[in-house]
């Protein structure tokens, strides 16, 4: 089974996007892992990384009105 989460990713523009995170939950499981996906929010997403600050430095993220990047602080 799957737990998901949203975060809120807002840019200095006042633009809103999301990260969606599913990610593996099942009890004593051995393949962990992580997806990402992103809402209203321009780039593309890699391989799981190993935190908000790796993820947001491996994947350009940007916000698709006035086109700056985002990064860990945009994450509210």
């Amino acid at each position: 089974m799957a737990i998901v989460s949203f975060y809120n990713v807002i840019c200095e523009c006042g633009h809103k996007g999301q990260v969606k995170l599913r990610e593996n939950d099942t009890p004593y499981s051995n393949r962990n892992w992580e997806e990402y996906s992103l809402i209203d929010l321009d780039g593309s997403i890699g391989d799981d990384s190993g935190g908000w600050d790796e993820f947001f430095s491996a994947n350009l993220i940007s916000c698709p009105q006035c086109k700056s990047r985002l990064t860990r602080q945009n994450l509210k």
